[in-house]
């Protein structure tokens, strides 16, 4: 059934995506999910998600397809100045441009923020770059990976795979990034609405870092004192073992009535705090006066009741326990791998799960957009463009006549199908 467009949120609103990757094209497919007119530009071969892990027809990369949902695709080639105008021409029309190019392409494109907010003063020009705006990094060039490692957030998930730090594999730097950038684009978008100015707002993957580890990315100098030891410790080249249990005993351990825990069947996460670890030891039959430590159970961390509780833990079913707890109003849940949640039907009638028929790749489920609104739709958009099949219908709304058009195709500044295909992919959105 056709979406109300009356009903949509951003409906209206146009945005030209150029973005590789995740962090752009996540935050642009916020809005798509919204009704915006969303015209992604990729490279005239494909952009590299189209290639990477194939569900089956050319150009339905498994990345590609789950960041561009709702949009419209153009490829179209940057390193020719015809390719250049028409993206110029589509940017002129545009509310938004969103990008996160490398530091400068932007620039040498004739998309560089110091000439568009001249010729287009309403636009809002919104990047994801790597180390921010200022500084001897704001050019060097950044990837999830690298900002984890710079931030400390590859340190602070503590992964190591024979002896090496390994990052978290769910790019997080980058997703946060992406939502990051879709509230400053939000936001600029209401400062235009009183004002009638664009403006260009920017998050950077180290942004998404610190804010991924915003409960201890701070220091006050009166207490914090050690963070200066932990950095001669390292240019010391101790051992990172021991640098670790060493920073752990300044942190803290985590207490043991929120933690996680190994189950007769399975593990289970218990966030048990204030008042619940009284009621958590309860459920597991313990008579909380009866053990060591302050009568309110904060901070007891160490010693015979944690052993007991984890006893405990142990000789219980998940289920059942789960059951039991929640009963007494304590957060938990069955520790899971990520292909067992996106099967949980319980997580699918919360609405966090979305369900439908891709066009071209059958059943599909995805997470569905991660936040509601009352007043408006806000729904996953559920095609993905083929390749290609957009192309004609762009560059006749910019005026393009259909021979120009065949020549453009012609000369490689535009495609219609994929390198080595006859015929354009699959259907459009």
């Amino acid at each position: 059934m056709a979406k109300d467009p009356s009903r949509q949120l951003f409906t209206d609103l146009r945005i030209v995506e150029l973005g590789q990757y995740i962090a752009a094209p996540y935050a642009a497919e916020l809005f798509a999910h919204g009704g915006a007119d969303v015209v992604s530009i990729e490279p005239v071969d494909g952009g590299p998600t189209r290639h990477n892990g194939p569900l089956g027809p050319p150009g339905d990369g498994r990345q590609y397809v789950i960041k561009a949902r709702g949009k419209r695709s153009l490829p179209c080639s940057l390193s020719s100045p015809e390719g250049q105008e028409i993206v110029q021409k589509l940017v002129a029309e545009a509310d938004v441009l969103i990008t996160n190019l490398r530091p400068g392409l932007a620039s040498t494109l004739g998309l560089g923020w110091e000439t568009l907010q001249y010729e287009h003063p309403d636009l809002i020009f919104a990047e994801i770059n790597g180390f921010g705006d200022e500084g001897p990094l704001a050019d060097v060039a950044c990837v999830d990976i690298v900002a984890q490692a710079a931030s400390g957030l590859m340190r602070s998930i503590g992964r190591r795979e024979e002896g090496r730090p390994q990052p978290s594999d769910t790019m997080i730097c980058d997703y946060t990034a992406g939502c990051l950038l879709a509230f400053a684009i939000a936001s600029a978008l209401r400062h235009r609405d009183r004002t009638g100015r664009g403006q260009r707002v920017a998050a950077s993957l180290m942004n998404a870092g610190f804010t991924a580890q915003h409960r201890r990315a701070n220091r006050f100098d009166r207490i914090d004192g050690w963070h200066d030891e932990l950095a001669e410790r390292v240019a010391r080249h101790e051992p990172f073992d021991e640098i670790a249990e060493w920073r752990g005993g300044q942190i803290g351990v985590q207490p043991y009535f929120y933690n996680c825990y190994a189950a007769a069947d399975g593990e289970i996460a218990v966030g048990a705090v204030a008042a619940n670890g009284r009621r958590m030891l309860e459920v597991l039959g313990l008579d909380p006066d009866q053990l060591e430590g302050p009568a309110n159970l904060q901070g007891m961390t160490v010693g015979e009741t944690a052993d007991l509780v984890a006893a405990m833990v142990a000789g219980r079913e998940v289920a059942g326990l789960i059951e039991a707890l929640r009963e007494a109003g304590i957060p938990c849940a069955r520790i899971n791998f990520l292909e067992e949640a996106m099967a949980d039907p319980d997580l699918l009638a919360a609405g966090l799960l979305h369900q439908f028929n891709h066009p071209r790749l059958g059943p599909t489920t995805m997470p569905a957009p991660p936040v509601r609104f009352s007043g408006v739709d806000y729904e996953a958009a559920t095609d993905t463009a083929g390749f290609g099949v957009h192309t004609d219908e762009l560059l006749r709304h910019l005026g393009y006549e259909d021979e120009v058009i065949d020549r453009l195709v012609d000369d490689g500044v535009v495609a219609r199908t994929l390198p080595g295909s006859h015929a354009a992919q699959g259907v459009g959105s």
